[in-house]
């Protein structure tokens, strides 16, 4: 595959894609800006910019709807939405019990304060226990010992008792447990946890009522504000020596990354190749076998000189030899006829 991609002519050239690694190191580009932006960012709060607004506006919503609790049955085990009881299981809800249809959705979603309010979203509307009591059986029937409106029966944590109950038609009667449960919470003192953080830095268990809990709702928000300002003190004393080590860490293996992902393409491989094909097989072979054979020619030419040459040289030669054997010949011919002529005067 690798081949493939470095030396085919419709080769992709992407060694990383090859080596499944691209998508591995695509964090690279956005790490990097991110990492570019640090000096930018350490700039800003290192709790967030927004997060002061953040606070004040859970400070705003906690002073105002810290004591808001809105009636949202849950069925219990072994319940179904029919079988309401006046008995509190275990965890003191009374489960999912059976209300009029005309006003269920209506008294679902009530509250515990005397008047109706806005819920925390700015659009819902949740009833106040005045509204409440005008709808258990109709207005003036019954109203509540922490409303301000309305009158009939007043509704406390314990009246009307179980005896009571028992005589009102079913809807009305689980209506009127509900309210029970409301006043129940408004007059307890120890309904919902409000632990503390020890000087030990370990929770204390606290229960709390209705007002305590918003005033401890509101104090732990403040908490959060004091934390957060010194988490963001305790920030900025050691962001300057992270930043130096981040830098020092990263910055290279930021660059390393980078350049595999820009440097490591092989695509130019195939352009080369063809090239030198090109010039081998074009430009420097027939260079090469014009050069041979005007090499052999230039050869053949020597040797023809040389032949040529070493005949004439030759040819001296032996002329020039013959030449010296002739003046001896001649040299002795003359003194073997002066031998001759003396040896003729002498008979």
């Amino acid at each position: 595959d690798l081949g493939r991609a470095c030396f085919a002519t419709n080769g992709t050239g992407d060694i990383l894609g090859v080596l499944d690694l691209r998508e591995r190191l695509a964090f690279q580009p956005g790490l990097s800006s991110a990492f570019y932006r640090l000096d930018e960012a350490a700039a800003d709060s290192p709790i967030g910019s927004r997060f002061r607004d953040i606070l004040d506006t859970l400070v705003e919503t906690a002073e105002l709807f810290g004591a808001t609790f809105i009636l949202d049955p849950v069925l219990v085990p072994g319940q179904t939405s029919s079988n309401g009881t006046s008995e509190a299981v275990a965890n003191g809800t009374l489960g999912v019990l059976e209300l009029n249809p005309n006003v269920r959705d209506l008294l679902v979603g009530s509250s515990i304060v005397p008047q109706d309010s806005q819920g925390p979203d700015g659009r819902s509307t949740s009833l106040g226990l005045n509204s409440y009591a005008a709808l258990i059986a109709g207005p003036g029937k019954y109203t509540f010992l922490s409303g301000t409106a309305g009158g009939g029966y007043v509704i406390t944590r314990d009246l009307p008792g179980d005896d009571e109950l028992e005589k009102l038609p079913l809807t009305v009667k689980n209506a009127v447990l509900y309210g029970r449960s409301k006043e129940h919470l408004l007059a307890s003192n120890d309904s919902l946890r409000c632990d503390t953080m020890g000087e030990s830095g370990r929770s204390e268990f606290a229960l709390c009522g209705v007002d305590e809990f918003q005033a401890y709702v509101v104090a732990e928000v403040e908490l959060i504000r004091k934390d957060a300002a010194a988490a963001d003190a305790e920030a900025r004393a050691v962001q300057n020596v992270f930043l130096d080590d981040l830098r020092n860490e990263v910055l290279p293996l930021m660059r390393k990354i980078r350049d595999l992902l820009t440097k490591s393409g092989c695509g130019f491989l195939w352009a080369r190749l063809d090239a030198l094909h090109l010039s081998l097989c074009h430009d420097l072979a027939p260079g090469a076998a014009r050069v041979s054979l005007l090499l052999s020619l230039l050869g053949v030419a020597a040797l023809l000189c040389t032949f040529v040459h070493y005949k004439v040289w030759r040819h001296l030669k032996d002329n020039k030899v013959i030449g010296q054997e002739l003046e001896r010949f001649e040299q002795a011919y003359a003194e073997f006829t002066v031998k001759m002529q003396s040896l003729q005067e002498q008979r």
